[in-house]
């Protein structure tokens, strides 16, 4: 989706806030100010006007006696403020007042105040008391980050004894309180100075309240996405010969969600499912999109990226993309202020072991710009892993959402000397050992940085194993079949979600969750709105990574696609598979980076009791046939909804993707 049109979410999302007469959710941004009139705000209204839906103070005619607040009725203690700002004319000295105590006359207050003047831009400044506070920008820093006669963005947040101030992105002052006389809750005002003609203008005021949000607000996010890593392919789930510490450590020190599942078990459904909330047959992204493909993700779908940009967010994707690789689909167009990586499997290339003759050269990209083809694959999960560290470093002191697509361990694998050789399990072992490395360099990075109590972090992969590869596929464990079927073993993937002090350390649910869920949820956490004319599919599970008592599964039933054809439906244990074909590693199985053989099977009405047999073994459907009988009405509304290409129905609720 345009920037636009996310602009346009956020202006709606505050409108209706706005009309409601009442304060929005803790945690959420309410506006302070409608656009049309001065309700919530007491000043001199001579001196301060409503024009065009912005509050200006001053004149540009003729010079003001002495400085003017308009300021608000009710006092704010900790908070985030974010609002936009212009100042006109010569030597206009303007500034935005905080945990501020209004003296009786309208000339004069005491509290910080964010400063917007030359020699003074993104200072704090303690009005009436102690004057500056923090050292200003150099001059020729603030001709870097500043618009000049132009809107610009202020973000300021109050939170316990420190003041932090952004404009435009750029930190500009970051204090501490000291002082326990001085108060930590007060008005906010809009000041103009007095002197010159000068104008201060001031729109679109949004606050967040932080003290006593219920869910924690605003928290960094990191979504680690692996590509055909099987479910039993961690250590702590269960794998036998592969070492995996950092990943271990991320367990002990989170969650693990042992009923986790991807939307379909293939590459670009799943990335647009994690990516948009939806079940991919709802947005038209089906399959793995090759080379040739003139569809990908649709301009009007809204990715994650774009719901945390509507809070400022700085973002970045690196790796495997696969949602279009024309540059109207890239992720750059979508959100993502930056990227580097593949823009489709790493095995659509020349070299492909059965399909080369297929494929161009394997491009490269960096933000929209092909920088090599057919690149040292060895190098991959490296060059991700630096450029995600330096992403954190150089974002510590904004939110950020940061999307590392790993290319590995789809085949063909790659490893880089650091780990060739060092495992057991052979060459896709090595991979995973330097995934599980890839993963401790975040993680070491949020540590140092101090980060660990302001992130979110998410390990999971796209589908389950390859199988046809045999040594260089993963493995499912205990689940049957693999990626390419709708069986556990091509959906239900290991995840593990960790963000110290919120999520209960060393927990495990095996509730339903699924890849679908965390747009919804993050969009929760950060305070972000969802597009309200559209279905989105996932679901909040914020209770069940924090680990609240009771919490479960929030979806009443959960569809399994194949591309267009509905295969299964699982409603809490119970997972009902409806006829359909699906392929299966033959004999021999594959070896040295070549597929075996695929074998066509298939299973009629049956019905699988996941508690009791994870691996599918076991039809009960003639035990239960009320349970079967509920599960084809749920199955009914499906198709109803998405459609089913085996009994031919086109769904109500489904979008085009979009198209070259």
């Amino acid at each position: 989706m345009r920037s636009t049109a996310v602009g346009l979410w956020m202006l709606l999302a505050a409108a209706v806030a706005f009309a409601a007469d009442k304060p929005g959710e803790q945690g959420q941004f309410v506006p302070l100010f409608d656009g049309k009139t001065f309700d919530g705000w007491e000043g001199n209204l001579k001196v301060f006007r409503i024009v065009d839906g912005a509050i200006v103070g001053g004149s540009l005619e003729k010079p003001l006696a002495h400085n003017e607040f308009l300021c608000t009725t009710k006092e704010y203690g900790d908070f985030e403020l974010r609002l936009k700002f212009k100042i006109l004319g010569r030597g206009a000295n303007a500034g935005v007042q905080v945990r501020t105590q209004r003296i009786p006359n309208h000339h004069e207050v005491i509290g910080y105040q964010a400063d917007l003047a030359d020699g003074y831009w993104g200072c704090l400044y303690d009005e009436s008391r102690r004057g500056k506070l923090t050292t200003p920008p150099a001059a020729e820093d603030v001709e870097k980050f500043l618009k000049r006669d132009a809107w610009n963005e202020y973000v300021i947040r109050c939170e316990k004894d420190r003041v932090q101030l952004w404009i435009n992105g750029h930190k500009t002052a970051d204090f501490t309180e000291k002082d326990p006389a001085i108060p930590r809750r007060g008005i906010i005002g809009l000041q103009i100075h007095g002197g010159p003609p000068s104008e201060a203008w001031y729109k679109d005021i949004v606050l967040r309240e932080l003290g006593g949000v219920a869910r924690p607000g605003e928290p960094n996010v990191v979504i680690v996405f692996t590509d055909d890593q099987g479910y039993q392919d961690v250590g702590c789930f269960g794998s036998p010969n592969i070492e995996t510490p950092n990943l271990d450590r991320m367990a002990r020190e989170g969650i693990r969600f042992t009923s986790f599942c991807v939307a379909q078990a293939v590459c670009s459904a799943s990335r647009a499912a994690l990516l948009t909330g939806c079940y991919p047959n709802r947005i038209g992204i089906l399959g793995a999109l090759g080379p040739n493909a003139r569809h990908g993700i649709a301009d009007e779908e809204m990715t994650l990226a774009e719901v945390v940009k509507q809070r400022g967010y700085a973002t970045a994707a690196l790796g495997k993309w696969h949602l279009g690789h024309h540059p109207k689909f890239l992720p750059t167009r979508h959100g993502f202020d930056q990227y580097f990586g593949l823009p489709y499997s790493n095995d659509m290339w020349p070299h492909h072991p059965t399909a080369g003759k297929n494929f161009p050269p394997l491009p490269l990209i960096e933000g929209e710009k092909v920088v090599q083809e057919m690149p040292d694959q060895t190098q991959l999960t490296t060059w991700y892993t630096e450029r995600a560290v330096k992403f954190i470093e150089a974002n510590r002191d904004r939110p950020f959402l940061l999307y590392v697509a790993h290319s590995m361990p789809h085949v063909p694998l790659h490893v880089s000397s650091k780990f060739k050789g060092k495992s057991p399990r052979g060459l896709y072992g090595d991979v995973i050992m330097e995934i599980d490395w890839s993963v401790g360099q975040i993680l070491d990075a949020l540590r140092r940085l101090q980060l660990d109590e302001r992130t979110l972090v998410i390990f999971t992969s796209d589908n389950g194993p390859w199988l046809v590869y045999g040594d260089h596929g993963g493995s499912a464990g205990p689940l049957r079949e693999g990626k390419g079927t709708m069986f556990e073993g091509g959906v239900r993937v290991p995840c593990i979600m960790r963000w110290t002090g919120q999520i209960p350390a060393g927990a495990t649910t095996n509730e339903l969750a699924a890849t679908i869920d965390l747009v919804p949820t993050i969009a929760k956490l950060v305070g972000a709105k969802l597009p309200a004319d559209r279905v989105i599919d996932g679901k909040d599970i914020w209770p069940l990574m924090s680990g609240q008592p009771g919490a479960k599964s929030p979806h009443e039933a959960y569809y399994y696609y194949w591309n267009q054809e509905l295969q299964a439906v699982r409603s809490g244990r119970w997972k009902l598979h409806l006829p359909h074909a699906y392929p299966s590693p033959g004999e021999p199985r594959g070896e040295g980076g070549k597929p075996g053989p695929s074998v066509q099977k298939t299973i009629g009405l049956a019905l699988f009791d996941l508690e009791s047999d994870v691996g599918e073994t076991t039809d009960v459907a003639a035990q239960h046939p009320d349970v079967v009988r509920r599960l084809q009405a749920l199955a009914e509304k499906a198709r109803e909804d998405l459609g089913d290409s085996r009994t031919k129905r086109k769904g109500r609720n489904v979008r085009p993707a979009g198209t070259f």
